[in-house]
């Protein structure tokens, strides 16, 4: 929780034994290789909940309090934690080992520190439980899921990342993946703030970019509180 040594090995052993560790208060935990929830089933990590205050909304100052997961890594095209079986931008099969069970996950803040392409990148998700997570300073997306089933994502946040901020179902368009959809899966209270730094939003050339929340969503999928402001391209986005 120095937010300068790499915890990746220590994350992945408490991810292993199936159980759900507690992260420390106002502690940085730095991650300098993606961390993979892939082969494991259930278990998870739940930090202390955080609060986000404006210290000057012209600026986009803030101060934050809770429990961070911080890439101090290098420049990535990968995600800070990444709930697959399947590397990013792979699309997965229907079969039952390609399925994700049994995830918790609550109350922390993946700072992508303007490195990494993904804070939180998902697919093939069921019955996880996500909650009270934020995700800020990454280069592509700060919250990307695909194929979450039954599942709860409940305040979600994501603020001052470079591309987009929150991303639901998308892969169909940016990997011409065939199996995308979220299918019986609840959100709510969704919030993308300041997005868009890179600039990159164009109305005609790249219209999908720079937004707060992008929902691409399937069948079956309840989505309520969606809140958007201040982002350099759209701030909703729903197809």
């Amino acid at each position: 929780g120095d937010g300068t040594t790499d915890n990746n090995l220590a994350f992945r052993a408490c991810l292993k034994s199936g159980k759900i560790y507690r992260l420390t208060n106002e502690k940085i935990y730095g991650i300098a290789t993606q961390l993979d929830f892939d082969e494991f089933r259930d278990g998870g990590f739940i930090g202390e909940s955080h609060d986000i205050q404006f210290i000057n909304s012209q600026s986009n100052g803030r101060s934050y309090k809770g429990s961070t997961v911080k890439w101090i890594g290098g420049a990535s095209t990968g995600a800070i934690f990444n709930i697959s079986t399947k590397p990013i931008g792979v699309e997965h099969t229907n079969a039952f080992n390609d399925l994700i069970f049994g995830l918790t996950l609550k109350d922390v803040l993946f700072d992508g520190n303007d490195l990494i392409d993904y804070g939180l990148y998902g697919n093939r998700i069921s019955g996880a439980d996500v909650r009270n997570i934020t995700a800020s300073r990454t280069m592509k997306h700060g919250i990307y899921l695909n194929g979450i089933y039954s599942g709860n994502y409940t305040t979600m946040t994501a603020f001052r990342n470079n591309g987009c901020g929150i991303t639901i179902g998308r892969a169909a368009l940016d990997f011409g993946w065939n199996i995308a959809q979220t299918n019986a899966a609840f959100m709510q209270d969704l919030w993308g703030y300041s997005n868009g730094y890179d600039g990159l939003f164009d109305e005609v050339s790249n219209p999908l970019w720079g937004y707060g929340v992008g929902l691409f969503v399937h069948r079956s999928a309840g989505v309520t509180g969606v809140r958007c402001e201040n982002n350099d391209g759209p701030n909703l986005v729903f197809s």
